[in-house]
């Protein structure tokens, strides 16, 4: 898995971290909840994207 969230104690408030690029915060936010839905977003995203890239098997 990509992306996740994380509480960030010094902010106080929940991260979506790109676990791809060290870690990197892409936002932050004050809800749990919030954090969650935009880490699947995230991730479901990037998921199509590699699957976009697989060659096509024709049909035979």
């Amino acid at each position: 898995m990509r992306y996740s969230a994380l509480y960030v104690e010094t902010v106080g408030k929940w991260a979506v971290m790109d676990g791809l690029s060290g870690d990197f915060a892409l936002e932050f936010f004050d809800s749990e909840q919030t954090a969650q839905q935009v880490a699947r977003t995230e991730e479901n995203r990037w998921i199509l994207l590699l699957n976009s890239t697989q060659p096509v098997l024709a049909a035979s």
